[in-house]
């Protein structure tokens, strides 16, 4: 069985994305927490949470959350994210 390293903090970004495509880091406005580092293989669970009490900017519709997982790898894995935001219909 083939075991992945995750390296916590290390092991992914975030950003939002406009309807242009331009990316907004959120590092600095939100609160993460992760899965202890370790090596983890087929069957296991990630735990990923990101808590924003600010943002660089304000939320529009049409706008999308990324995660970008094992980015320390040199896999290519990537989350959406679809997030309701209130006054905007989906």
């Amino acid at each position: 069985m083939r075991k992945i390293r995750w390296n916590g903090v290390r092991s992914w970004q975030f950003a939002i994305e406009n309807a242009k495509g331009q990316l907004v880091k959120l590092d600095g406005h939100c609160i993460q927490g992760q899965s202890q580092a370790g090596d983890y293989g087929l069957g296991s669970n990630l735990t990923l949470m990101l808590s924003c009490n600010s943002l660089p900017r304000e939320l529009v519709k049409g706008d999308k959350v990324w995660m970008y997982v094992f980015s320390d790898l040199k896999a290519d894995y990537w989350l959406m994210m679809s997030i309701a935001i209130p006054g905007f219909s989906t």
